[in-house]
This record gives C-alpha cells, sequence and structure tokens, in this order.
C-alpha cells in the first residue's frame, strides 16, 4: 500500500488542549490520561494498517498455524513466528492426529509445552479428535485449551 493511502485511512488524533483550563492538577491528568488514549487509538490504527498492509496477522486476536506432529505431540508453525513465549499468548491449530493421553505443542520451535485442560488437568484418551481446532492459551507454564476438541 502506498503511504500516501496510508493519511486517508488513518483516524485523526481528536484531542484539543487548552492551556489555560489545565489549572489544577487534577484537569491537567485528566487532559493528559486523554491525550494518551487518543495516541493509543492512533498507535493501534497505525499498527492494524501496518499488518495489513504487510500481510501479516495480529497476535492479540489468536494465532492459527498449520500443525504437523504425531499423536501427543503437536508441532505448530506460526508465520510471523513468535520470538518466545509470553503469558496470554494464543495458539489456534487444526490437530493432525487425536490424543492418547496427556499432550504437548511446541510453537515454532520454542520448545515444548504441556496442553492442558484448566491449570492442570492432563486430557483423555482421544479428548482432541483429529481434525479438530485447538484453541489454547499460555498461562507462564503451560497452554490451558480454552476450547475443546469438536466431538
Amino acid at each position: 500500500m502506498p503511504f500516501s493511502l496510508i493519511d486517508h485511512q488513518l483516524p485523526r488524533l481528536n484531542v484539543k488542549i487548552d492551556l489555560d483550563s489545565m489549572d489544577t492538577p487534577e484537569k491537567s491528568i485528566e487532559t493528559l490520561n486523554h491525550l494518551q488514549d487518543e495516541i493509543n487509538r492512533l498507535n493501534d490504527a497505525f499498527l492494524r494498517l501496518l499488518q495489513e498492509s504487510l500481510g501479516l496477522k495480529a497476535y492479540d486476536d489468536g494465532s492459527y498455524g498449520p500443525e504437523s506432529g504425531a499423536a501427543d505431540v503437536y508441532v505448530v508453525t506460526m508465520d510471523p513466528a513468535p520470538i518466545a513465549y509470553a503469558d496470554g499468548m494464543h495458539i489456534e491449530f487444526n490437530a493432525d492426529n487425536a490424543n492418547t493421553g496427556a499432550a504437548t505443542v511446541n510453537v515454532n520451535g520454542l520448545g515444548a509445552k504441556s496442553l492442558k485442560l484448566g491449570v492442570s488437568t492432563n486430557p483423555g484418551a482421544d479428548y482432541i479428535k483429529a481434525g479438530s481446532i485447538v484453541v489454547a492459551v499460555y498461562d507462564g507454564t503451560n497452554f490451558q485449551m480454552t476450547q475443546p476438541a469438536a466431538q
């Protein structure tokens, strides 16, 4: 996308600062907080536009990657590749194989992490069906499945 088009697709910064109205610390803080909110909104819009123009996927909406592992050992490849696991990281993948018991997932070679039901429960045999979409969130230790396998 030519950068000349970006200007037409970004929202405008909607802040007017009246220095005379910032006569108390509370009003100054309120004005600065409003300015920060508007800057964050503009920044988010710019990042979304940049991601779309480069064909990138946003990780905060969940990331889908193909899976190429075996039963109980799921190997997921995402593009763009995450550089590390992070608390709250979402993953989605289509399981090539059903699980036979406790299972792990390895995203882009970052290392195997356990797939759990809730905080600490291993899935039972055939919980993850071959061909089902698995959705999980990293909790700092394991990936907790938030969407059960299709039955």
